[in-house]
């Protein structure tokens, strides 16, 4: 077996956990601003439950909502956290000037990459949220905070 792909395996295992953690990491900030500034409801759980809604799925009780949104939330983090590890040990041979630059940088532009996709592109073609210009005030400059720190941190902890 080539050694690259036991490398980028190895790294997207890697990467899948360590977007569990950034992804506690942006959820604790994306909390403690919802509780400070009593922001209304976090894209998560208005981009779940109107995905459950869709499908007919939606569960009745409230405490099962934010269970599924959180569970939602951390397997999404989980999956891009992934994609970034295998990305990364590409990087070396692919793009060897990019190799030069801070892992946190690096990780931060993924997150940024991630806002951009999801946010941007993604969640609004689904109507699952209003795209980035017709969203709530300050939704969207919270969301890109939260996606650069998620990059951020899955950059340090990846360690690539």
């Amino acid at each position: 077996m080539d050694d690259r792909w036991v490398n980028a395996s190895t790294m997207a295992v890697a990467g899948a956990g360590c977007g569990v953690v950034a992804t506690a990491v942006m959820s604790t900030v994306m909390v403690g601003w919802q509780r400070l500034t009593g922001g209304g409801p976090l894209a998560p759980g208005v981009v779940t439950g109107r995905a459950l809604d869709t499908v007919g799925a939606r569960p009745a009780r409230p405490g099962v909502r934010t269970a599924v949104h959180t569970v939602a939330h951390f397997a999404f983090g989980s999956v891009a956290g992934a994609g970034y590890g295998a990305l990364t040990s590409a990087l070396p041979h692919r793009a060897p000037r990019l190799d030069r630059v801070p892992p946190v940088v690096r990780g931060a532009l993924y997150g940024f990459g991630l806002w951009a996709v999801s946010h941007g592109v993604a969640i609004p073609r689904l109507g699952l949220l209003a795209p980035p210009p017709g969203d709530r005030p300050g939704r969207q400059a919270r969301l890109i905070t939260a996606h650069l720190l998620y990059g951020a941190t899955l950059g340090v902890t990846v360690g690539v």
